[in-house]
């Protein structure tokens, strides 16, 4: 185990009064970022909100599945993803939509696709908080600005925004950073893309709070509430989990669904479960967590 300090951008670090700093942000106009998906390794819910959405008792860390974003400086407001521009449809449009409504300012955006889709690992997610990210970063505007911004796109996008490992609770607003990081090994399996999330979180409501295959990790509890209605709704999650038991008893569904997770006591053997797995899935690799949710790649 070894402490670690979640990245939270230059600006809780540096004073907005710095000359030098406001030089560095009028002369910069383009930014290239990894994003990374997240994993829920523990994901409980507490009870219904005054506003209708649930209460959420999570606990999250960053995978090094990733979208690769490049954010550029721009007169109007644009978002590629894999070369085809998107509409008001997309997560990250619309995240750049309700920060040009806030600041004034517009970017171009190009998205290119590596976190799988409909899986609970927040594909859409990792966008938006790319763009909150890096809208930040290139026009000088404070993060902690934003987290009502973040929360009106998805419940993960605040999260997203920081990454690592952490407590998150409520819709998703209020972020514990665990100290405390130890990597972890895991086999991603997703056989189909999963049920809406709306629709699952739905599906609780109507059957309630279950737990499955609850185990623990470095003194952690490790379970997914929505793991039993996301089943019933997508019985190919099923399969996933039976296939990687024959394997590892320590197996999880992330987020809403469709992928799932076994933990690995390393790389290797990770590499192994998955060399041996048969079966035609949609997406499967060994992953790992990582310190962090968003990296710099260049700037310009």
């Amino acid at each position: 185990m070894k402490s670690i300090t979640p990245y939270y951008g230059i600006y809780n670090r540096c004073a907005f009064t710095h000359n030098l700093l406001f030089d560095i942000i009028k002369m910069m106009e383009k930014l290239t970022l990894k994003v990374y998906a997240k994993i829920n390794l523990m994901l409980d819910i507490k009870g219904v909100l005054s506003d209708g959405y649930h209460s959420l008792d999570m606990v999250m860390a960053s995978c090094d599945l990733y979208d690769e974003i490049i954010a550029e400086k721009s007169t109007e407001n644009e978002v590629y993803m894999d070369g085809v521009l998107q509409d008001a449809k997309n997560t990250a449009y619309r995240a750049l939509e309700v920060l040009t409504l806030a600041y004034g300012y517009r970017l171009k955006i190009q998205i290119k696709k590596g976190i799988p889709m409909n899986a609970g690992v927040g594909g859409s997610s990792a966008d938006a908080a790319g763009v909150f990210f890096a809208y930040s970063y290139l026009y000088g505007i404070d993060q902690s600005f934003m987290t009502k911004l973040a929360l009106s796109i998805g419940s993960d996008v605040c999260y997203m925004m920081k990454g690592g490992p952490a407590k998150v609770k409520c819709k998703g607003e209020i972020i514990f950073p665990i100290e405390e990081y130890s990597e972890l090994n895991m086999v991603m399996l997703q056989k189909i893309p999963g049920a809406a999330t709306k629709d699952v979180y739905n599906h609780y409501d109507k059957v309630g709070r279950q737990i499955q295959n609850e185990f623990d990790i470095n003194n952690q509890k490790i379970f997914n509430v929505l793991q039993i209605p996301a089943i019933e709704l997508c019985p190919s999650i099923q399969e996933s989990i039976d296939e990687l038991k024959k394997y590892t008893d320590k197996v999880f569904m992330t987020g809403s669904g469709s992928a799932v997770c076994g933990v690995f006591d390393s790389k290797d053997e990770a590499s192994a479960c998955l060399d041996k797995i048969n079966g035609d899935f949609a997406f499967k690799k060994v992953v790992q967590t990582k310190p962090t949710g968003i990296e710099i790649i260049s700037e310009e």
